[in-house]
């Protein structure tokens, strides 16, 4: 799973063209850089399951690199902290999210498949 954190944990996915974004962003990579399993965007960090398709370092990088180049190119703002977490699970349990991650926004549904 992956998590990232915006600047200063900014509430920047409340306002729909930032989530747009962001999930343009994770359904552009997915099947070249990762398989996209499942996301969850929240109001300042999102949360991502993936399979990477190369390292999971990179995966990341595509994910934060090409929505921080895209943000400040079409919304200009500084997104994301720096401490982008990336682990591999030690087990299935590790891979469902709490019921205080899971809160569902009204954007469009991903283009992810499920496993």
């Amino acid at each position: 799973m992956v998590t990232s954190s915006t600047w200063e944990r900014r509430a920047l996915f409340q306002d729909e063209p930032w989530a747009k974004l962001l999930i343009e962003t994770l359904n552009h990579y997915q099947d070249t850089a990762y398989l996209l399993h499942e996301f969850v965007i929240m109001p300042d960090h999102f949360h991502a399951l993936i399979t990477p398709q190369t390292s999971l370092e990179k995966a990341v990088q595509f994910i934060k690199g090409d929505f921080s180049y895209r943000a400040r190119k079409e919304l200009s703002s500084i997104m994301f902290d720096g401490s982008g977490k990336a682990a591999p699970f030690q087990n299935e349990a590790q891979a469902v999210p709490t019921q205080s991650d899971a809160e569902i926004l009204p954007f469009p549904q991903s283009k992810a498949k499920t496993a």
